[in-house]
């Protein structure tokens, strides 16, 4: 395979998206919601967070809001569940601020409860507090992202281009705006009374170590999925295409089912439960197969399927699973593509793409850094944090901290007044005279054996591994072409093609290993990316 179609690029999520886009992993393919039931908000909406103007909604107290001109319609299907999602209004509210109000749907046996929610500066925690008939409760857990962070935003969920800000003269701050499901399990075999909503104050960073942090958490649509079936009843809540195939095949398509036991009954080898997948454009070759799944559970099961004669990889058309084994029987009619369709410079494209089984399925990888920063090789690690006399904390200016060695030309930059003090370690071990280009020249890789490399990650019992190949200091450890970029290991020193020798020591002595890389298209000091919304970036 050609060394680029390697690359999983870092894509700046904000770059030229005009419009909503829908996970399409998620999106209604024609498969409909089944039977899931909405639950009105009308009476407990607190908060308003879509608006058509700067300063027009006040989602998080900031007047910041999203952009209601890409809003979905109201009746939005989901993953397979449906909405009611909230269009915009001149004024009023449109979303539920969790401050541990109480639901009271109709009393019955329910699957799981789905909720649209976003947070807001970090990730919301909480508990959801479930009351039965028989007077039990049950607290479960929900964790919600950010609706928007920088540079790395959260998702796939829903996603706006952009969002409103509360100034006429700059309106709009181009990290974009993400909704996301949320999904709790209910036990279907006991009768649902009420369902209390977290109270949200505080949540955690998406930073290493999650610090606690102040956040709020937005609730815009609740829907419920009722177990009403008795003996064995298996619900097809959603069905398919992806863009994923069995590993060893020729590219044998994975169509995947998420079937859920609303019945009362277990499903058992001995029932022969087998999925196929009935369509003019797909023939199935290896049927999915359900040996075991207890009432209130879901499974999700996959399909192998490849073209009929003559139907081209990406065509779309209807497709019909069939679920078919000893007292079971169902089918669930949706919009396939059939085959792995070329990727498109589109967000609809990007986002549908899928990890690979072996990297779903991988346990332990490694994931390494090397470039010019190698050179100086410096993050101030070490014993910090505890400075001062005798090792005793006076004050907070008393703190170094460590950071990332990749970072060393970003941090160069930023003074001497940093906790990390490279600018003072690059001034008293370099001089004034030596900037971070210059480390380029003594980049020469003289001792790299990749063979050692990759025998180590084997002997460590990785199973894949994922080389930086561009870091932000745009210094690529691999050939591009020259309208690219001539900053890398190819054009300057040392002159070779390092992140290719990685990958054919990896193919010549452990072949087992899968391969990926990590390329970042944004760049420090570079003004390209300045309008999408790495301004800070650009100094």
């Amino acid at each position: 395979m050609n060394l680029y179609r390697r690359l999983l690029c870092f894509l700046p999520l904000c770059l030229a998206q005009d419009d909503l886009v829908i996970d399409p992993k998620n999106a209604n393919n024609g498969g409909g919601g089944g039977n899931s039931i909405t639950v009105d908000l009308s009476n407990l909406t607190n908060n308003r967070a879509f608006g058509m103007s700067a300063g027009d909604a006040n989602f998080d107290g900031l007047h910041s809001g999203i952009p209601a001109i890409f809003n979905p319609p109201s009746n939005l299907t989901f993953a397979g569940v449906n909405y009611d999602f909230p269009q915009y209004r001149n004024s009023g509210n449109d979303n539920v601020l969790a401050q541990g109000q109480i639901l009271t749907p109709k009393q019955g046996r329910y699957f799981s409860v789905s909720m649209l929610t976003a947070a807001e500066s970090s990730i919301a925690t909480g508990f959801i507090n479930v009351t039965y008939s028989d007077n039990t409760t049950v607290s479960n857990p929900i964790l919600v992202d950010p609706y928007k962070d920088w540079p790395y935003p959260y998702g796939p969920g829903l996603a706006w281009p952009y969002t409103l800000k509360n100034s006429s003269d700059d309106p709009f701050d181009y990290n974009r705006s993400m909704i996301y499901q949320s999904v709790t399990w209910l036990d279907a075999s006991k009768e649902l009374v009420s369902l209390q909503l977290p109270n949200v104050t505080s949540g955690a960073s998406g930073d290493p170590g999650g610090n606690a942090e102040e956040t709020r958490l937005h609730i815009f649509a609740v829907s419920l999925i009722p177990a009403t079936g008795s003996g064995i009843s298996l619900e097809v809540q959603y069905a398919r295409s992806t863009q994923v195939w069995f590993e060893e095949t020729n590219k044998t398509q994975i169509v995947e089912a998420v079937i859920n036991n609303v019945g009362e009954d277990w499903v058992l080898a001995n029932n022969s439960v087998r999925l196929t997948i009935d369509s003019p454009g797909l023939t199935t070759i290896q049927p999915g197969v359900i040996n075991r799944l207890r009432p209130g559970d879901q499974a999700r099961v996959q399909i192998g399927v490849i073209n009929t004669n003559g139907t081209a990889a990406g065509t779309k058309g209807p497709a019909t699973l069939m679920i078919s084994g000893t007292g079971v029987q169902a089918n669930h009619t949706f919009n396939a593509t059939y085959g792995i369709a070329p990727y498109e410079a589109t967000y609809e494209s990007i986002y549908s793409h899928e990890s690979p089984g072996w990297f779903t399925s991988g346990k332990y990888g490694i994931f390494i850094h090397w470039g010019v920063y190698a050179v100086p090789g410096w993050g101030n690690s070490g014993k910090n944090g505890m400075c001062g006399i005798r090792g005793f904390l006076h004050s907070l200016a008393d703190i170094t901290l460590e950071s990332y060695a990749e970072w060393y030309w970003w941090n160069l930059n930023q003074g001497p007044d940093t906790k990390d003090q490279t600018w003072k370690y690059h001034l008293d071990t370099y001089g004034p005279d030596v900037v971070y280009d210059d480390f380029i020249q003594n980049f020469t890789a003289s001792v790299f054996d990749p063979k050692e490399w990759v025998d180590l990650f084997a002997d460590a019992g990785a199973q894949y591994f994922v080389q930086v190949s561009k870091h932000h200091d745009g210094y690529a450890i691999f050939d591009l072409p020259a309208n690219v970029s001539n900053r890398t290991s190819v054009a300057l020193p040392p002159h070779r093609n390092l992140l290719q020798e990685i990958f054919d020591a990896a193919d010549e002595h452990q072949p087992h290993l899968h391969k990926a890389t990590y390329y970042s298209l944004p760049e420090w000091f570079h003004p390209d990316y300045k309008e999408f919304g790495f301004g800070s970036w650009y100094v």
